[in-house]
């Protein structure tokens, strides 16, 4: 899986990055690697992709917390 082209700029105290992708979910879970604050200005829809991959490791947690009967 390669990663989009993409423009970075300076912007308002940080970065901006601009791209185009095929998979909103994949992007979001890979922007979330980079383990630092973001913000998402658009498209709304990838503020939605966020939410499906908060929901799906959120679900993965559970199942993890029950199978080890509440242990985290």
């Amino acid at each position: 899986m390669e990663w989009p082209r993409a423009s970075i700029e300076e912007a308002d105290g940080g970065l901006l990055l601009r791209c185009s992708v095929n998979d909103l979910a994949v992007h979001a879970a890979r922007l979330l690697a980079f383990g630092c604050r973001l913000e998402v200005r658009s498209p709304p829809e990838l503020s939605a992709a966020f939410t499906a991959v908060a929901e799906r490791a959120r679900a993965i947690a559970d199942q993890h917390e029950s199978a080890n009967g509440g242990d985290r």
